[in-house]
């Protein structure tokens, strides 16, 4: 794996998504509540949009019809076309697991710069 310096910690904040091109790649690199890093594909595999123009929320998990919470440390990026999500640690869409998917890297905060490893 190679190491990609993406950006300087002040320039993403919790909540926040980017774009990034790290090894010839388009990279949706994302701040977490708790300050961690995630990183997936910038490309959406149901219409091609781009990830990192979407949002970053908590995953909703459900016990049943009709009651419904946020789990406590899964997050998604929402596609900002058709509100396709997917889990930042698996690449897989909660709806439709076994049909999208999208790559996820490596990412982390190392001495205030957010590294992507690809």
């Amino acid at each position: 794996m190679q190491r990609h310096v993406v950006c300087n910690k002040e320039e993403l904040r919790p909540g926040d998504v980017r774009a990034v091109k790290a090894g010839g790649r388009r990279i949706a690199v994302a701040c977490l509540e708790d300050n961690s890093y995630r990183a997936v594909a910038d490309t959406c595999p149901h219409e091609m949009a781009s990830l990192a123009k979407g949002k970053v929320e908590k995953m909703w998990l459900s016990d049943g019809v009709g009651h419904h919470r946020a789990a406590e440390q899964k997050y998604v990026v929402v596609c900002p076309w058709h509100n396709f999500e997917f889990d930042l640690d698996t690449g897989l869409s909660p709806c439709e697991p076994d049909r999208l998917r999208v790559a996820t890297f490596k990412a982390s905060l190392e001495s205030d710069e957010v590294v992507v490893y690809i």
